[in-house]
């Protein structure tokens, strides 16, 4: 048999009949490790329901060979061919296999990939440099909450943490108008969670805190230009617009149209990106 083995299929193709084959011939395989050798295979998937029918599955089939059962006949002859055994001495390699799993149940390795994670981490712990004793945080939200205070705890004791939570809380008051750094910091925490977002994370993580304080400052100086710029010309649009005799009612929408637009830009206002589509003069 090949070491690495891939199988591409689409939904309801066959795969966990696949599966189970390729199970059942590795833990058949060596007559010698019949009561071990499905101790060192592992079968992975993404849902527990999924887990447990291919552990009934293979169970089932195990047991279905050995009773000749026919709708197995060709999972049979296929097994028999790879591993170049007679039928009987498959069914008897198969029912002692089965015998063996239900004995040791445990260490039958079928399970979740977050599963097996769990456990791959839990085993190097020391090694990741994570506390013995630690838990699974299913509770996004709790999670971010107890972050956000212990960040918070840090304000004013941490001078990096001082720095870089006041300038974040500084561009988020102007335009969210909140005050609050906690609320501003969960608010942050919702878009952390769109799948949009992980590219950029990926990203960011690659820079150093004072490669990211440049960036912020150079982002927020190009901000601040172009706003100043786009304010300038709102006022250069109004200052032509009332020497040529132009008012709102002559505009599509009226004074709630592209009128408002230029009246919210000129105060610094935030507008919806719709406001900008379809807005022009009338012809006079």
């Amino acid at each position: 048999m090949k070491a690495f083995h891939v199988i591409t299929a689409s939904a309801g193709s066959g795969k966990t009949y696949t599966l189970c084959e390729h199970f059942i011939t590795i833990a058949v395989s060596d007559p010698q490790q019949l009561k071990h050798g499905f101790k060192r295979i592992l079968a992975v998937t993404f849902t527990n329901k999924a887990a447990a029918e291919l552990k009934f599955r293979i169970l089932q089939t195990l047991q279905d060979i050995h009773n000749e059962n026919p709708s197995v006949a060709k999972l049979t002859s296929s097994i028999t061919t790879t591993l170049g055994i007679s039928t009987s001495e498959l069914q008897q390699r198969c029912i002692r296999v089965h015998q063996f799993i239900l004995h040791q149940y445990s260490q039958f390795s079928v399970s979740t990939l977050d599963s097996f994670t769990h456990k791959l981490v839990r085993a190097f712990h020391q090694e990741l440099e994570l506390p013995g004793p630690f838990t699974i945080e299913l509770d996004v939200k709790g999670f971010y909450n107890r972050i956000i205070g212990e960040l918070m705890d840090l304000f004013g004791k941490n001078a990096t943490v001082t720095g870089v939570v006041s300038d974040f809380a500084r561009s988020r008051i102007h335009d969210a108008g909140h005050w609050d750094p906690q609320f501003l910091l969960w608010s942050f925490t919702e878009l952390l969670e769109q799948e949009r977002a992980r590219p950029y994370i990926e990203i960011i993580r690659q820079f150093k805190d004072s490669e990211l304080k440049a960036q912020h400052e150079s982002i927020v100086k190009s901000i601040f230009y172009y706003q100043t710029e786009v304010v300038k010309r709102a006022d250069a649009v109004f200052q032509y617009a009332s020497s040529h005799g132009i008012t709102a009612a002559m505009c599509i929408g009226k004074s709630r149209g592209f009128w408002a637009v230029l009246q919210k830009i000129k105060k610094q206002q935030t507008c919806r990106p719709e406001f900008f589509e379809n807005t022009h003069f009338e012809k006079c």
